[in-house]
């Protein structure tokens, strides 16, 4: 009986020392996750836009070293920013992206009125193009709206000359390189639609 009851005791002081480091190793756990005070995206940020009200600032428990710059709000995207991402210094700089508008295009358009450009300072390209019966269409967003042209290759709506138009059939745009090598490059294969942002 003396022996029963000596086993029961040791049994039971294994037991309690086993959960006791099982207790010991989940607190330990649960004290590496730190609460961190970070920003989200609200919305799709596109590259070189201002975040302003498209996020929001919210605590997470989080182990990984996420770091969130203290204010967005007066901040610009270097590159297109998901819905639902962290917002993270490397995604974010003080001043408008200057690498993201570095090069300059034409690109001839179909025939829009200068009146539909009024207050624009973003436009996309929507391009249809066409081959062996099937129709692709091709849409580029977010690009900078420089100069607008006319048929003729002046600038529309600048000149007092009787000959000027208010039809705009070019616009100068300005993105970054591989974005303008694929317009120019489709631009080849079908006509370009402008969109107003």
């Amino acid at each position: 009986m003396k022996l029963k009851k000596i086993m029961i005791a040791f049994f039971s002081a294994v037991i309690a020392v086993f959960l006791m480091v099982v207790v010991y190793t989940q607190m330990d756990r649960a004290t590496k996750i730190k609460s961190k005070t970070v920003f989200i995206a609200m919305d799709t940020i596109r590259s070189g836009e201002k975040i302003g009200e498209k996020a929001i600032q919210t605590t997470i428990d989080i182990s990984a070293p996420v770091v969130s710059p203290g204010d967005v709000s007066n901040l610009f995207a270097k590159t297109t920013i998901p819905k639902g991402c962290i917002i993270t210094p490397e995604l974010v700089a003080n001043t408008v992206y200057e690498d993201v508008y570095t090069t300059h295009i034409v690109v001839k358009v179909d025939p829009v009125p200068l009146e539909a450009f009024k207050n624009a300072e973003y436009i996309g390209l929507l391009n249809v193009e066409t081959a062996n019966n099937q129709t692709h269409t091709n849409v580029f967003e977010h690009l900078k709206l420089v100069r607008l042209y006319d048929q003729a290759g002046r600038e529309a709506g600048k000149t007092t000359n009787e000959y000027s138009s208010n039809l705009v059939s070019m616009v100068e745009i300005a993105t970054d390189n591989s974005t303008a090598k694929r317009i120019k490059e489709k631009e080849k294969l079908g006509v370009y639609y402008v969109l107003i942002q």
